[in-house]
C-alpha cells in the first residue's frame, strides 16, 4: 500500500488498508495462496501477507512437484479463501487433471472456505474472456455467459462479506442463496473453520 500511495496518492482516497484482499488466476491463483499463508518448500521465511483480509483463487493449484505436500504446504492459511474451478479446468502444461484443484480446498483447515466448481469450465473460462481462444482454437462453450455471471456474483458477495462485513452477503453464501444460482452439474461448498 506505500508503493501506492507513492505512484498513484490520488488511490489512497478510494483504498482502505484495513480491507483488502487477494484475487488470482492460474498462477495468480498460486500467488493468492502463498499470500494467504501457503508454505513453499525451499524458502526459509514465509510469504504470507497477513495483512490482507481474504483471498479469490481462480483455478486454484495443488502444491507442484517438488515444493513440498499438500498437509505442509497448507497447514498455517490466514485468511478466507473462496476456490473457483471447472470439472474442465486441467492445467493447461498438462502437470495435473482437474480434480487436483480440489486439493487446497481438502488440505485447509483453520479458515472459512468455499468452492465453486462450475460443470464443463476450463482453465480458460476464469479469464473473463467472452470467447477465449489459444492458438486459433476456442475453448468457450454455451454454458460460458452464465458461468461468468456465477464468477462475478461469487467475487462481490465474497469480498462484500470477507471486506465490508456484510451479513446479508455472508448468508448469500453460507445460507444456500448463491447456491440456488447454480445449474446442473455446477456444486457449491461452504466449509467452515475447524
Amino acid at each position: 500500500f506505500r508503493q501506492i500511495q507513492g505512484g498513484a496518492p490520488a488511490l489512497t482516497t478510494l483504498a482502505d488498508p484495513a480491507r483488502v484482499g487477494i484475487a488470482g488466476h492460474s498462477l495468480g491463483a498460486i500467488t493468492a495462496q502463498i499470500a494467504a499463508g501457503m508454505a513453499v518448500t525451499g524458502f526459509d521465511q514465509s510469504l504470507a501477507v497477513p495483512q490482507l483480509k481474504g483471498a479469490f483463487a481462480l483455478s486454484p493449484s495443488p502444491p507442484r512437484d517438488g515444493y513440498g505436500e499438500a498437509s505442509a504446504a497448507f497447514r498455517r492459511m490466514l485468511m478466507p479463501i473462496f476456490h473457483l474451478t471447472g470439472t474442465k479446468d486441467d492445467a493447461p502444461n498438462g502437470d495435473f487433471a482437474a480434480p487436483a484443484r480440489r486439493v487446497p480446498f481438502e488440505a485447509i483447515s483453520g479458515v472459512k472456505q468455499y468452492l465453486l466448481i462450475l460443470e464443463n469450465a476450463n482453465h480458460f473460462t476464469f479469464g473473463g474472456d467472452p470467447d477465449p481462444r489459444l492458438m486459433g482454437r476456442s475453448f468457450g462453450y454455451p454454458a460460458l455467459p452464465r458461468h461468468h455471471d456465477l464468477i462475478k456474483a461469487a467475487a462481490v458477495a465474497f469480498w462484500r462479506a470477507i471486506l465490508l462485513g456484510s451479513p446479508e452477503d455472508a448468508t448469500f453464501l453460507d445460507g444456500g442463496g448463491y447456491k440456488a444460482l447454480l445449474g446442473p452439474g455446477d456444486s457449491f461448498e461452504v466449509k467452515p473453520p475447524a
